[in-house]
């Protein structure tokens, strides 16, 4: 499932102290298609390092990724909203990588069609922090491309139009036949844990609700 990923594998743990943990597992970085396929798991693994004050196995992204991954997140799922938490995370990524590295990201952003959403989140956080840059670096962004997909999320998009622009990233009619199905009719299992509370036989009434009580959003 693309779409319904994280919702489908979070589960409520309990460990030996009987402390809660929810673990909430992503198959891709966004759920809008055009932002899926950023930064693949093989790629952030191969440059991933360790976090020793964690443990030997914890590793976490390389600061490249995860200024992209920040750069993206902001946007996808938070339509450009001017929260200084993300902004601070992009600040702090900055200060971690040099010029070559800085451009590396932004040529990534280029052959992935987010930089537009790339050149927007460094701008804020630069005009929110005063966070310097390379004029090498400003200089390629300047080049990003406005008619990317992944522009119109810098819009302030309805999810109708979010929709759109992922059936359009998709490049078979069948991913889009399976993703409008995910959309207007979940998963089982979605469904039961959405709707705990309400008995079996109740599930097409608990179908019926959802699409009422989500129409303001999509429209």
């Amino acid at each position: 499932s693309r779409d319904w990923s994280s919702d489908v594998c979070s589960s409520d743990l309990r460990d030996g102290l009987g402390r809660h943990h929810v673990v909430d597992l992503h198959w891709r970085v966004a759920n809008p298609e055009v932002f899926a396929d950023v930064l693949t798991f093989d790629d952030a693994w191969s440059r991933a390092h360790t976090l020793d004050a964690i443990g030997p196995a914890a590793r976490t992204l390389a600061f490249a990724d995860a200024l992209l991954l920040a750069c993206v997140h902001r946007v996808a799922h938070h339509h450009d909203d001017g929260l200084l938490l993300w902004l601070w995370d992009i600040h702090l990524l900055l200060s971690h990588l040099d010029e070559d590295h800085l451009l590396e990201v932004v040529e990534t952003a280029r052959q992935r069609r987010v930089s537009s959403v790339v050149a927007r989140s460094l701008a804020r956080a630069r005009g929110t922090f005063g966070t310097p840059l390379p004029e090498t670096v400003r200089a390629a962004l300047a080049r990003s491309d406005s008619r990317e997909p992944a522009a119109r999320f810098l819009q302030g998009p309805s999810l109708a139009t979010e929709l759109q622009s992922s059936l359009a990233a998709l490049d078979s009619w069948s991913a889009r036949y399976h993703l409008l199905r995910e959309h207007l009719v979940p998963p089982r299992a979605y469904m039961r844990a959405k709707y705990a509370t309400w008995p079996e036989w109740l599930l097409p009434v608990a179908y019926a609700h959802r699409a009422v009580r989500g129409a303001p959003r999509w429209l």
